[in-house]
């Protein structure tokens, strides 16, 4: 199964992670970190894209979100399939990790690198729009969005006509803004549609990889979590002992 890009970063991560030895129990009291030195950047890169989740829940419960969509005829799955009251919306998240992306006349460069990302979004979501279509007897018109994450700068100049492209930190604010243009019955059409795995000639959703996945990063994560707050504890345990200690050594030089 291919992965979403979130899946594919998170992967990674704990592909590095994978040689790391237990840590020790007191290396566990004081707060050493399960994460090593090379993975820490990737690690940071996989929590941005994951916040998208986040981003995506608070849209509210007329709001639904698939993610993975595998399209046949798609070169990679539909990162985030949004459908709600705005219509259908296909995410493709680019992954920038630190770089300066540019987009606009039709092309999307990275690092001064141009990438065919606007094309594969645009296709992407054209063969969503004839999947759905035939499922639901109905005229479903996908919108195609790249979300940039982690981009070092994002500059957006007369982009391709259709393609929308923003970066993780707009990306709620556009939802929100967007106007309501599809009815509730509609909706739940292609929601049913959409849920289907037959609607994608498919036998069965191909979610467990994925799950699994991200149930491995979420229990690094804990440890990751648990690490950094033993580190603050012992660090204001430590002042707070230096603090005790200072005004006992001041008490005694005045009553000296």
């Amino acid at each position: 199964m291919q992965t979403t890009a979130v899946a594919a970063e998170v992967a990674e991560v704990l592909d590095r992670q994978s040689a790391v030895r237990a840590r020790s129990p007191i290396a566990r009291v004081v707060g050493v970190s399960p994460l090593r030195a090379e993975t820490r950047a990737p690690y940071r890169s996989a929590l941005a894209l994951l916040a998208l989740d986040d981003v995506l829940a608070e849209l509210g419960p007329d709001w639904v979100t698939l993610c993975g969509v595998p399209v046949a005829g798609g070169t990679a799955p539909i990162d985030q399939l949004i459908i709600g009251p705005a219509g259908v919306i296909a995410l493709t998240i680019r992954n920038a990790q630190g770089l300066q992306v540019w987009a606009g006349n039709g092309v999307f460069v990275v690092d001064g690198l141009e990438v065919p990302q606007l094309r594969e979004s645009e296709l992407a979501a054209a063969l969503a729009e004839t999947a759905l279509s035939d499922a639901t007897g109905d005229r479903v018109r996908v919108k195609p969005v790249v979300v940039v994450v982690n981009a070092a700068s994002l500059i957006v100049s007369k982009p391709r006509r259709g393609v929308v492209v923003v970066s993780s930190r707009e990306l709620r604010t556009w939802l929100l803004g967007l106007e309501p243009t599809m009815p509730p019955e509609l909706q739940e059409r292609i929601r049913d549609a959409a849920s289907d795995a037959l609607t994608w000639s498919m036998d069965t959703w191909p979610k467990g990889d994925t799950e699994r996945i991200l149930e491995r990063f979420h229990a690094l994560r804990t440890e990751v979590n648990r690490a950094r707050r033993a580190r603050v504890i012992w660090i204001v345990g430590l002042a707070t002992v230096l603090w005790a200690a200072a005004i006992a050594a001041a008490l005694t030089d005045a009553l000296r």
